[in-house]
């Protein structure tokens, strides 16, 4: 990325060397995004994160032409459920499909819920939260014959899980700063014949979907994070699963009590979420970072909210339990998960419990 702050500092719209130099460090990266994803010859619009890209997705989709009806699963991202919300004040319309207490959207309801109206459906690939993976190759079946297009916030899922079942959706988002990459940038791909309205006017950049001068180095740091990830995803994908299950282990014999919330079988490798009946997220959250190990008991995005999130309310997770997520990445270590059992022992100590 450095060079494109200084001495490669061009813009990729203008026709001289260091323009042309910078456009073409954004094709690199386009190239290398689209790799990583795999599946099917994409279209990729680069925006500032996930939430502009699942923005793009939705509204893009929805203000091109009459159909505004959205279907989304209960444990969206906030950026996808609040935006298909605000449809609502722009003629449109969405339904939202529950969840089971596994954390899974039930393909056949979401097939159920699409009317001749809707022209998108919302399937996060990896939950945010809780880590669970949900069934999208088999959603896009229950959708062949209907004329609505399916969305995949696969944020969470690149570097993590295999990419395969992307090649089902239509369009698709991604976040560079959860494959180690820069934060404040992202992007959306769509397949070829998928047309989206751009979300405001421009100088028409990224083909016309994203107007305003690109982020180059952000851009490069983007496709080279997802390069990275995709070449290391068998190597740290059972990796982190052997980690995590070690974790999970550590806790159990510390709190007996304990369990995973959501699915034990489809889920991220870098994500355990453990539940604690009886115990309050904010008091165990404080005792294991003052051990040393910053965990979280929802989305990032919300953390300083006090109410249980709407994942754990569409699943049905109890309220007088404690959901504590425990994240793994590419660099965590088995002195890493030593190291954490034994706060999490130690917080636990604390706090009176065992």
């Amino acid at each position: 990325m450095e060079p494109y702050f200084s001495d490669a500092f061009g813009n990729p719209s203008s026709i001289h060397r260091l323009g042309v130099e910078a456009a073409s460090a954004v094709e690199q990266a386009r190239r290398r995004v689209v790799a990583a994803v795999g599946g099917k010859r994409w279209q990729v619009s680069f925006t500032s994160g996930g939430t502009e890209a699942n923005a793009l997705a939705i509204l893009g989709s929805a203000l091109r032409g009459k159909r505004r009806h959205v279907v989304v699963s209960a444990t969206e991202h906030a950026s996808v459920l609040d935006t298909a919300r605000s449809l609502s004040d722009l003629g449109g319309d969405h339904t939202l499909v529950p969840v089971g207490a596994d954390g899974r959207v039930d393909p056949a309801a979401v097939a159920d819920a699409v009317r001749p109206e809707t022209v998108l459906v919302c399937v996060m690939f990896v939950n945010n939260e809780v880590g669970v993976v949900a069934p999208i190759e088999a959603v896009a079946a229950a959708l062949r014959g209907t004329r609505a297009r399916l969305f995949v916030d696969a944020v969470q899922a690149l570097g993590k899980v295999p990419t395969d079942p992307l090649a089902a959706a239509d369009l698709v988002s991604i976040s560079a700063h959860k494959i180690h990459g820069p934060k404040g940038t992202g992007a959306l791909l769509s397949g070829e014949d998928v047309a989206l309205r751009p979300l405001w006017a421009g100088g028409g950049q990224e083909a016309g979907r994203r107007s305003g001068t690109q982020n180059v180095a952000g851009i490069v740091g983007l496709g080279c994070a997802a390069e990275r990830a995709s070449l290391a995803l068998t190597e740290t994908g059972p990796r982190m699963a052997h980690l995590r299950d070690k974790l999970w282990g550590r806790i159990r014999e510390i709190a007996p009590g304990a369990s995973i919330v959501g699915s034990r079988e489809h889920r991220s490798p870098a994500n355990l979420s453990v539940l604690l009946p009886g115990m309050r997220s904010e008091h165990v959250l404080h005792a294991l970072e003052e051990r040393g190990v910053f965990a979280s008991s929802g989305s990032a995005c919300h953390a300083h909210e006090t109410s249980q999130s709407h994942v754990l309310a569409a699943m049905g997770v109890p309220t007088s339990a404690a959901v504590i997520r425990l994240t793994l990445g590419k660099g965590t270590t088995e002195a890493d998960v030593d190291a954490a059992a034994a706060a999490f022992a130690q917080s636990l100590g604390a706090l009176g419990r065992s």
